[in-house]
């Protein structure tokens, strides 16, 4: 029982209940998700399953959608309407169009607060665990990519948004930092991920939703890595593959297929299809790929 799930997770639950909703549902040994969504906000979360989870820092750098709802008039320590209110501006009004020219002015690489209450990792400690007890009012900032947003509704002081971003990307932060520089403060009221690189929240099944298809038998929502993950195949002798699960490099002569010009990353297979491992191009020396993770049984 290997490969990716897409889950829709709920509002009012975190990532880790929801992952951990899934992995007792599948009696599976190992599961992680490719990106936090905060408890507040719901949408496409993907969860590797069992070997597939050596695999989430690769897919959790995809391309991210968020589609988020927006107040006007407040500014709170949480960056969200569950927190506290910090500052209030009820005078303030935006027109559409200079609410417009502001989103146009957060595309591209820009730098954004991490958000104190955030699971970011601060001294060995989650940032929200020290900021409830006082002890940090500011998580540092981090460089994003917002590729584009498009405002898709507004009627103040609410609107709704839809961003594209890289990974990493804090959509409270975002908002928070429109808020600032139109003046009139604001708050993220819901959020959304509706697509998380191939994986796409109209595709998506629920906890509730995977728990009726294990019961019926219907394990057709796995979805291979190498679906996933678009890495070439190289593929490698019978003899080879007990040394490969030994953590031995392969050389140029223990493959039956190498297309070394294809890509930076390759998984390593049998000759009958089976994913023994991934590797990384290095470009010297009998030993053209270094193997990077070894799946103990097959992928």
């Amino acid at each position: 029982m290997n490969g990716i799930i897409n889950i829709y997770k709920p509002s009012g639950e975190s990532s880790f209940q929801t992952v951990n909703r899934v992995k007792k549902i599948l009696g599976a040994n190992k599961c992680g998700h490719t990106g936090t969504l905060d408890p507040i906000a719901e949408g496409v979360l993907p969860v590797c399953v069992n070997q597939a989870t050596k695999l989430s820092d690769y897919i959790m750098a995809f391309e991210k959608e968020y589609i988020a709802e927006i107040v006007l008039g407040k500014k709170t320590d949480t960056m969200d309407i569950t927190g506290k209110v910090l500052k209030e501006n009820s005078n303030c009004y935006l027109e559409k169009k200079q609410l417009e020219n502001i989103l146009d002015s957060f595309t591209g690489n820009i730098c954004l607060k991490i958000p104190s209450y955030s699971s970011v990792k601060i001294g060995g400690k989650r940032a929200y665990q020290l900021a409830r007890k006082g002890m940090i009012e500011d998580a540092g900032s981090r460089h994003t990519y917002i590729k584009n947003i498009e405002l898709l509704n507004y009627e103040f002081p609410t609107f709704i948004v839809k961003v594209k971003c890289s990974k990493g990307t804090y959509i409270r932060s975002l908002v928070d930092a429109i808020g600032e520089q139109s003046g009139c403060y604001a708050v993220m009221s819901g959020l959304v991920r509706s697509k998380n690189g191939h994986f796409d929240m109209r595709d998506s099944l629920t906890p509730d939703d995977l728990k009726n298809k294990v019961a019926e038998g219907d394990f057709s929502f796995f979805i291979p890595v190498n679906n996933v993950l678009n890495w070439p195949v190289a593929v490698i002798k019978n003899e080879v593959i007990e040394r490969v699960f030994n953590g031995m490099d392969p050389e140029k002569q223990d493959y039956l297929r190498l297309p070394l010009e294809d890509g930076e990353y390759f998984f390593i297979s049998t000759p009958d299809g089976k994913i023994a491992a991934f590797s990384k191009k290095i470009y010297e020396g009998k030993k053209p790929l270094k193997l990077v993770k070894v799946f103990k049984n097959f992928l």
